[in-house]
């Protein structure tokens, strides 16, 4: 059997309200660094390139962060999906989900949020 190829989709939008003042507009919840030194972002980068190849990892934000997550992240900018609009989780996976499909149709997407840690 064929192993699917693996997607890892960041989810690094939302305002980060529940962090404020550490988080607020021009330094986003994703940016945050709360353990060990690195930024929740980098962390779940981390994570994600454990098991995804580096073209297959995506970013999802909103168009007030793209900038300063697209300088952070390192990646290409057709890996940084911008939302049109916030409506959440489940739209921003939605979203993903469409646009890896037009490229990769047999792709397998795993979701990562931007905002949790992991421990080993």
């Amino acid at each position: 059997m064929k192993r699917p190829r693996l997607h890892a989709v960041v989810l690094a939008g939302g305002a980060g309200e529940r962090f404020w003042p550490a988080s607020r507009v021009n330094h986003p919840k994703p940016l945050l660094e709360v353990i060990g030194g690195k930024s929740l972002l980098e962390a779940t980068l981390d994570r994600a390139r454990a098991f995804a190849h580096k073209d297959r990892i995506w970013i999802v934000c909103g168009h007030e962060h793209a900038g300063k997550i697209r300088k952070a992240s390192g990646l290409p900018a057709n890996r940084v999906l911008i939302e049109p609009r916030r409506r959440n989780t489940a739209m921003a996976t939605a979203w993903a989900a469409q646009r890896i499909a037009a490229e990769d149709p047999e792709g397998v997407l795993v979701i990562l949020p931007a905002d949790h840690h992991v421990p080993d």
